[in-house]
């Protein structure tokens, strides 16, 4: 008389490690994937430029300057951050530049002006676009060489560049781009800069 053994249940088994290989498998096409910092945005010449400094890295800021050999991209990403807490961000840098050229009282009034005032020609060009279905608030104007806006002098005005501020809904992140370049380089290649500014997307 033979004795049968009970036959071994390897289904669920075959299943559990089914899961697990699954389970692991998009996990690491998630981390492959995933954006890092600057890379979750797209932007001409973006590749070309190699980071130079971080000023700040912490979960919800990223502050740092990258460099394309004479050309600067200075970008600040705010992560965590809804719609309507990214415009208020956007309106204030907004305020913060118009009253940086805002006509101000002089403290040694005399008899021909009591304000200092800078030409037009140095005021920041600001303006409001649609680009990729983004709305990308952004300012063209002249810097000095710690490249600040605030020049006021072609002796001063040695840089020239557009800031850019937007939000990527889908990341809940604030971001605002500096693209930057001496003041003559600048000038003899204004479409390409603009360029550069109208292929700005989301990833």
């Amino acid at each position: 008389m033979s004795i049968k053994h009970p036959r071994k249940k390897t289904t669920p088994l075959i299943f559990l490690l089914f899961l697990v290989f699954f389970a692991l498998s998009a996990f690491i096409v998630t981390i492959i994937s995933h954006c890092q910092k600057i890379q979750c945005i797209s932007m001409a010449d973006l590749p070309k430029y190699s980071l130079k400094e971080i000023y700040q890295n912490t979960n919800n800021i990223y502050r740092a300057l990258y460099t394309n050999d004479k050309d600067i991209l200075r970008v600040e990403i705010r992560s965590g951050i809804n719609e309507t807490e990214a415009q208020k961000s956007i309106d204030a840098q907004t305020a913060r530049m118009e009253a940086l050229f805002a006509d101000a009282t002089s403290p040694y009034p005399g008899d021909i002006t009591n304000e200092i005032s800078c030409n037009s020609k140095f005021k920041p060009k600001m303006a409001i676009e649609n680009i990729n279905g983004i709305r990308i608030t952004h300012f063209t104007g002249y810097l000095n060489n710690r490249l600040t806006f605030g020049a006021c002098t072609d002796d001063q005005a040695v840089n020239k560049g557009i800031e850019a501020l937007f939000y990527c809904s889908s990341q809940r992140k604030l971001y605002q781009t500096e693209i930057i370049a001496p003041t003559s380089k600048f000038n003899s290649n204004e479409n390409f800069y603009n360029g550069v500014l109208h292929s700005i997307r989301c990833k």
